[in-house]
């Protein structure tokens, strides 16, 4: 099945011809989500969510979309849902990496509203399920971090290496931080926190 542009249409009027088939719905979604119009999916998701609360594509998607708007709070309570609904051992693939993201949006979530020591256990969780994946995610933050370097990269970095077992990296990487940029609060603020858990 085609998932460019040729199958919004094609989903949007099944929908219309079917009177709201879910399945359909839950399609056209996706298709929308795939092509990088989630706003616009929004109200299609929020209905296949409260029609289907087990739904993890959808709710996987919802949070995504607060993350993306920084509404911290409602994405978080988005991923949580998802770490709970795969909280069990006979997961297909695709939820499997559904989990590991969930745990690691979480993660970025908790970091963002400056709880590392959650942060730290979801990034914790999410290698511990899915290594691989983690050590992508680390490969696309320092990728960010060397073209545009943030507070916010630095922080997700420095967990994110803390999870691995890289305790000197993560470190080093926010006192490199501080160096350079001395008005880094929360960067001082994640190394005391993370040289009071070393000791």
């Amino acid at each position: 099945m085609d998932i460019g542009g040729t199958a919004l249409p094609l989903w949007s009027h099944a929908l219309q011809v079917t009177n709201g088939n879910l399945q359909v719905e839950k399609q056209l979604a996706n298709a929308m989500v795939r092509q990088g119009t989630t706003e616009e999916a929004m109200p299609h998701l929020l209905h296949i969510a409260s029609l289907d609360p087990d739904d993890i594509p959808a709710i996987v998607n919802i949070g995504a979309y607060y993350a993306a708007q920084g509404r911290v709070d409602d994405a978080t309570q988005e991923f949580e849902t998802v770490v709970r609904l795969t909280d069990h051992s006979e997961l297909s693939t695709t939820d499997r990496r559904y989990r590991s993201s969930a745990l690691l949006n979480l993660g970025f979530a908790y970091t963002q509203s400056t709880d590392y020591p959650k942060a730290l256990v979801s990034f914790k969780r999410a290698n511990q399920f899915e290594p691989a994946m983690v050590d992508q995610t680390i490969e696309t933050v320092e990728h960010s971090l060397a073209g545009t370097p943030s507070e916010s990269s630095y922080l997700k970095l420095s967990l994110l290496l803390r999870a691995k077992g890289k305790d000197s990296d993560a470190s080093s990487i926010l006192e490199s931080a501080i160096q350079a940029n001395p008005e880094y609060l929360r960067t001082r603020e994640l190394l005391s926190y993370l040289n009071a858990i070393q000791k």
